[in-house]
């Protein structure tokens, strides 16, 4: 017999044709007749199976009506029912109209035997084949597959399996994959590797990590492998395994997915906090990717901060600076430091006003607030720095260096008019900016009384009760209800 044919009754029952052709020869049919027949019947079997390996459907279609017509005699029944078979599988193949229609009148036909759950998988199988995914379930789910071969069952199986595993029905198409991966059939590799893929999914991984070091010796799922096993270290945050095992993996020429790997090298050690490690791996990540995460961004630029490298962290954290989420207040902070490492102070208040502006950290914000507040000041905007680190609550940790960075403010500047009226306008001081009050108050009067100014309301304030008054605002006055004096309620008192 020939290869082809061999190989095509792998999958058919041809055992069932020796059975009954010897049934025959008992019945006292002659040998060499038989031979002949037999041997003509093969021949032509064997071409109408290449016609339709071609591709040839339609030739096959019509080579199949002139081999059923030709091998009538009941020893051939075998032979022509493999060869229906055949054409109704070249007919669903040219989409010819009506085609699932014989399928099903052939299957009616031929029951009880198995041969019409094959009929009924040939539609499932075509459908599969096209992708037309839910006419798959359909059709496949029909299917009686006790009444199959173990191959054929491993084929049913895997492939209704493999169309729930599409639809993320993982639950179904893992007790379907169940069924096939223990037969060392041609779905053993695919349906322990697509059963890991449900598990993985699931979460459930040490069941993934068990199903993949089955296809691990898979010429062709091999090298899918090491991704998802490197995944799954990660996502239970077993960070040496990932960098030990992931290493490994990106070091085999073949490896598939090396760009992601590296990904997950690359964060595990900075999650493990060494950064100089992971630079080299997130690095490259950023230059082979067509689109990186702010995750992606965010360690890369803070691994550069940690490390130093801070024109580096730059233009890798402004890459996210007008992004939203934690990630990105964290990133308009770390942006901020990293100018002023720089000495670049106006980008980094710039930076830092962003970060007081946003939300998602609230401690983070009230950070940036007082540092944006202090840089306010540098940078001679006193109003900005008064505005801003007034809005510090007081149970922050910065309330008080807050408070005392206000209280410099306020005394050190020249117009202490504005002074004035910015500490009268607070709902209440703190002990330092009731110091400053009375600081401020006492300048502008003594800058009244050099420039030869009245004090209004009261006139008659010289340098002598000037003297005295300096000697009255130590401690400082208050009114009976423990509120800061003003200035003229001050000299009145004088």
């Amino acid at each position: 017999m020939t290869n082809e044919l061999r190989k095509y009754f792998a999958n058919t029952r041809f055992i069932r044709f020796l059975v009954a052709g010897l049934l025959v020869l008992t019945a006292g049919l002659g040998q060499s007749q038989q031979t002949v027949l037999y041997r003509n019947a093969e021949i032509d079997f064997t071409n109408l199976v290449k016609e339709y390996d071609q591709g040839l459907y339609g030739r096959c279609i019509r080579s199949a009506d002139k081999y059923m017509e030709l091998y009538k005699d009941p020893v051939f029944e075998q032979f022509t029912l493999e060869a229906e078979l055949l054409k109704l599988k070249a007919g669903l193949r040219t989409g010819s109209p009506g085609s699932i229609d014989q399928v099903f009148a052939f299957s009616e036909d031929t029951r009880p035997d198995p041969v019409s759950e094959q009929a009924i998988l040939l539609i499932g199988e075509d459908k599969y084949d096209r992708r037309e995914y839910e006419d798959a379930i359909k059709y496949l789910s029909m299917v009686d597959g006790s009444a199959l071969r173990p191959e054929e069952r491993s084929s049913l199986n895997f492939k209704l399996g493999y169309v729930l595993f599409v639809r993320k029905e993982f639950d179904r198409a893992a007790e379907l994959f169940d069924e096939t991966r223990e037969i060392r059939d041609k779905y053993y590799y695919p349906s322990n590797y697509y059963f890991g893929m449900t598990q993985y999914f699931k979460g459930n991984y040490p069941e993934a990590i068990r199903s993949f070091e089955r296809v691990a010796p898979s010429t062709f799922y091999k090298d899918y492998i090491p991704y998802y096993i490197t995944q799954i270290y990660f996502s239970t945050k077993d960070y040496q395994k990932v960098i030990g095992y992931g290493n490994q993996a990106i070091n085999t020429p073949s490896v598939l997915n090396k760009t992601e790997i590296r990904q997950l090298i690359g964060q595990a050690y900075f999650e493990t906090g060494d950064y100089a490690a992971a630079i080299p791996h997130l690095e490259f990540v950023e230059k082979e990717s067509a689109k990186l995460r702010t995750d992606d961004f965010y360690q890369l630029g803070m691994a550069y901060y940690h490390t130093g490298q801070f024109k580096e962290a730059i233009p890798v954290l402004g890459q996210i600076r007008n992004e939203t989420g934690v990630k990105a207040h964290y990133a308009n902070y770390y942006l901020a430091q990293c100018y002023l490492k720089t000495g670049d102070k106006i980008s980094a208040r710039n930076s830092l006003m962003n970060a007081s502006h946003m939300e998602d950290v609230p401690s983070l914000a009230i950070e940036s607030t007082f540092h944006y507040g202090r840089l306010s000041a540098e940078a001679g905007d006193d109003v900005e720095a008064i505005r801003v680190l007034q809005t510090i609550p007081s149970s922050a940790p910065q309330y008080a260096d807050a408070q005392t960075t206000l209280a410099g403010i306020l005394t050190n500047t020249n117009d202490y008019n504005l002074a004035i009226e910015q500490l009268e306008a607070m709902k209440s001081l703190s002990p330092a900016l009731k110091g400053a009050y009375q600081k401020v108050c006492l300048y502008r009067a003594e800058q009244l009384i050099q420039e030869g100014k009245q004090l209004k309301p009261l006139c008659f304030l010289t340098s002598h009760l000037l003297n005295q008054l300096i000697k009255v605002l130590r401690p400082g006055p208050t009114s009976g209800r423990g509120k800061p004096l003003t200035i003229a309620a001050t000299i009145t008192k004088v």
